[in-house]
């Protein structure tokens, strides 16, 4: 069994067990009274909004060895009416008729048939068996499929939540300089070592708290940093990339506003539409308070939101770790005071 047999054996067993653990009453088939929806007319559900129903490609007819199951099957209203049920949750064939498929293809999809499913459809299977967000990322990563409306989808508050747990990570790699990047860049959390990297943070509005602003709508940040054009290429091109995959934010399009009216040079950069992935690299500072500074730098994602990044910079010499451990005396002695 190669690597694509096995996915696809994956995703059927994905299908089934959630299929299997759906009531029909909360798949919306039965009402409290126990008679099926739909059983005043005898019609079956409806196919999902613009997906068409039909049969899976080459699919001949015949019940003989290995066939499909045929499409002739009854309706999810008029199977659900029956007194006993012998299958846990749902049928193949009323998964079927509310995802509007044929029930060959999806039974087809669920014995790990090489068959290809689209968006559309992975959208309405979705649907249908009340996938969670985390089931619903699943679906469409075993399918190799890109799910546009997660990806179109913009944080009802602006940014993820960040838990305390974070905050205490960052402030406990003190005196390392750490912060927590969501995927806009927006520093949602800081410790004083990063915060001294540029003279303190606290100045800034909120919405400027923002790694992309510090890049290109503060000036300091082409003197402290020594190889500044390399490493703006690489942040603004990552910044795209996380950009190009959430089209409905607004806040990518206020970020990049307010910086192109700081930045003459800024729309330039932007319609270069450079990619990048972050790679753990050095970043060297010339501070003008603390001297030369050299960094490795770290990017971590918290597993319950691959949207939230921790980024720690370790210090890559010793006259770093030395700089960096009278920063956070000076800094203790500045709170005692």
């Amino acid at each position: 069994m190669n690597d694509n047999d096995a996915q696809r054996r994956a995703l059927g067993a994905f299908l089934r067990s959630r299929r299997e653990r759906l009531t029909p009453e909360a798949a919306g088939l039965v009402t409290a009274s126990g008679v099926a929806s739909g059983m005043a007319s005898g019609a079956a559900p409806g196919p999902a909004p613009g997906v068409a129903l039909g049969t899976a490609p080459g699919m001949a007819s015949g019940t003989g060895t290995g066939q499909a199951p045929s499409d002739s099957a009854a309706s999810p209203a008029a199977a659900t009416s029956k007194a006993r049920r012998r299958t846990p949750g749902l049928r193949r064939e009323e998964v079927a008729a509310l995802s509007g498929v044929s029930v060959s293809w999806y039974s087809w999809l669920e014995q790990g048939r090489p068959i290809a499913a689209s968006r559309q459809v992975l959208d309405a299977l979705a649907a249908t068996l009340r996938l969670t967000a985390a089931e619903r990322r699943h679906l469409f990563e075993l399918a190799d499929e890109a799910d546009a409306a997660a990806n179109n989808q913009a944080p009802a508050d602006g940014c993820p939540a960040l838990g305390e747990h974070l905050r205490a990570t960052v402030a406990a790699l003190a005196p390392v300089p750490a912060c927590i990047l969501d995927l806009h860049w927006d520093l949602l959390a800081y410790n004083d070592a990063e915060a001294a990297l540029y003279g303190g943070l606290v100045h800034l509005p909120p919405s400027r708290r923002n790694m992309i602003w510090l890049y290109f709508g503060w000036p300091g940040m082409r003197t402290i940093l020594k190889d500044y054009e390399a490493e703006a290429w690489s942040v603004l091109a990552q910044f795209r990339a996380s950009a190009d995959r959430h089209l409905a934010d607004p806040r990518f399009a206020e970020i990049i506003a307010d910086v192109s009216a700081a930045d003459p040079d800024f729309a330039a950069r932007w319609s270069r539409h450079d990619i990048a992935a972050f790679t753990p690299a050095l970043k060297r500072f010339t501070h003008p308070e603390y001297g030369p500074l050299t960094f490795r730098q770290t990017k971590l994602i918290a597993a319950e939101n691959p949207d939230l990044h921790l980024l720690a910079r370790h210090p890559a010499d010793p006259s770093t770790k030395r700089a960096l451990d009278a920063i956070a005396t000076l800094q203790d002695k500045q709170r005692d005071a």
